[in-house]
């Protein structure tokens, strides 16, 4: 289920920018499909994310207990992937005619998650069988 979920987090990413910023990338080919492929996708997304959080959280509880820096960057997922998909949402209830800001706050929700995802392989982690100090 975790490649799942990261897998359709990348693809999420790129489609994201295919599709909202076409005019600046000169790429017009295939737009609505990949539109709608991004919004089946996401659509797949709210489904598939709470049963990954609540099973990772689940699987995680003992260590999730004190304060680390995997358990702040997971929080910090936790809390952009939930704006995206609020976010995303509202975009996509608004069609053809999405809002300048709430497309701004999913892209910047989109950035502030994928910063948080590399921070959460990087930072040191302190428990068996993965990396340590």
């Amino acid at each position: 289920m975790k490649k799942l979920v990261v897998y359709s987090c990348f693809f999420l990413l790129i489609s994201g920018v295919l599709v909202g910023y076409q005019e600046y990338l000169g790429v017009l080919t295939g737009h609505d499909i990949m539109l709608v492929t991004h919004m089946w996708v996401g659509a797949f997304f709210i489904v598939l994310f709470p049963m990954f959080v609540l099973d990772h959280v689940g699987l995680h509880r003992k260590r999730l207990k004190k304060v680390s820096g995997i358990s702040m960057t997971g929080l910090w997922m936790l809390g952009s992937t939930s704006g995206l998909i609020i976010s995303g949402m509202v975009l996509w209830t608004h069609g053809d005619t999405p809002i300048y800001e709430w497309k701004l706050l999913h892209l910047l929700l989109t950035l502030v998650c994928y910063v948080g995802f590399a921070l959460h392989f990087i930072v040191n982690r302190d428990y068996k069988g993965r990396r340590s100090k």
